[in-house]
């Protein structure tokens, strides 16, 4: 296990700790950090074994997961009706820091889109290896901001 994977690991094992005694559910803020920690495990694992646009498309959807944590945990009235929109447009409104990591991100989301639409596009394991620390790191701050892990000294 490289270094990577023990971190993604570390952060699902913190979170998983805040299941609703009895009943086996999840907060939604929660089961999204969850899954893109195991997204981005997943993503280095691919990366690992040289399958660049899987280690994109799962680093991507990792993001996507921790974006839309930061979105829900954020939300006043989860029970209103959604905000139309996508999940950059709705980081944005949240803080400055929200219009950062939209930024940051959603410049992935064309040469993502473009795999999954299967047109050719050269990806560099420098651009995947860039994505999987960038969403590491937004899962430990939104883990960090959220309250789910402890702010490291």
């Amino acid at each position: 296990m490289n270094i990577n994977t023990a971190r993604a690991t570390n952060v699902v094992s913190a979170t998983t700790r805040f299941l609703r005694h009895g009943t086996g559910h999840c907060d939604p803020v929660v089961d999204y950090l969850d899954k893109a920690s195991a997204l981005l495990k997943e993503g280095y694992r691919c990366l690992a074994g040289g399958d660049l646009e899987g280690a994109l498309e799962a680093g991507y959807q990792a993001v996507l997961r921790t974006a839309g944590a930061r979105v829900a945990a954020t939300s006043t009235d989860r029970k209103r009706r959604p905000i139309a929109g996508s999940v950059w447009d709705k980081l944005r409104k949240i803080d400055a820091a929200g219009i950062a990591q939209a930024e940051q991100f959603e410049r992935f989301a064309r040469t993502r889109s473009r795999l999954v639409m299967g047109v050719p596009v050269l990806i560099s394991g420098g651009l995947v290896k860039e994505l999987l620390i960038a969403a590491e790191g937004f899962i430990q701050w939104v883990n960090e901001e959220t309250g789910l892990l402890p702010v490291a000294a």
